[in-house]
């Protein structure tokens, strides 16, 4: 095995989430054990600078589950862990904002999670979006918010693996107030691949409030197709 020098942990953000990526290597499990070696050394505190440190710890702590997570097997059709998705539940702190300002989290009791994200101030055309892999199927999609009279609207907005727009679903959260309020619809995906949802402020309250606290968005397939 090579000679790596010590990682300097504080130069990388703590985490204890892992993500799913396709890795391409030379064919052969020659190559599979090379790659396993250096994952393999990135699960060990010793190979940090400050091997006592917290910040070592939950890094070399979370390469460990991602190593465990690991499908040596193969991709199948890039990369398998995504997309044989079935079921997806999106959160505004993992979205891409397009337009508008970053949702930021505002605790709330009567939330099933504690609180909700709000864009702050919110504006008619606020907009972020989420990209990942779906299998083939018959989906239902819900979205989970905090219903009140000073919110505004939005609509829903779900694309192929082509960007072509499968549906929209128009979401009011105006009314009487009330958590855990949910909208949603259903959709068809013929061919698996990397989708796209769409969120996307369309109007005000009476009073010409944008409001939208959004809890989270529910994917998930009920039949195939």
């Amino acid at each position: 095995m090579p000679f790596f020098a010590a990682i300097r942990q504080d130069e990388y953000p703590a985490t204890d989430e892992t993500q799913c990526i396709a890795v391409h290597i030379p064919a052969g499990d020659e190559y599979k054990a090379l790659l396993a070696g250096f994952i393999a050394f990135l699960t060990d505190v010793n190979s940090y600078e400050d091997p006592e440190s917290a910040q070592a710890d939950g890094i070399a702590a979370t390469f460990d589950e991602g190593y465990s997570l690991t499908n040596w097997d193969g991709c199948g059709v890039p990369p398998e862990c995504e997309q044989m998705n079935s079921n997806i539940i999106l959160y505004s702190d993992r979205a891409s904002v397009t337009s508008g300002n970053v949702p930021a989290w505002t605790s709330q009791t009567g939330s099933s999670l504690g609180g909700v994200w709000l864009p702050t101030p919110a504006a008619t055309g606020d907009s972020m979006r989420w990209d990942f892999y779906l299998g083939a199927g018959r989906y239902n999609i819900d979205m989970i918010y905090q219903r009140a009279t000073n919110n505004g609207k939005g609509d829903l907005k779900i694309y192929d693996p082509s960007l072509s727009l499968i549906t929209t679903i128009a979401v009011d959260m105006r009314g009487t107030a009330q958590f855990n309020t949910v909208s949603g619809g259903s959709f068809d995906l013929p061919v698996s691949g990397r989708i796209r949802v769409e969120w996307v402020g369309t109007g005000a309250s009476s009073g010409s409030v944008y409001n939208r606290p959004l809890q989270r968005i529910v994917i998930d397939r009920y039949a195939d197709l």
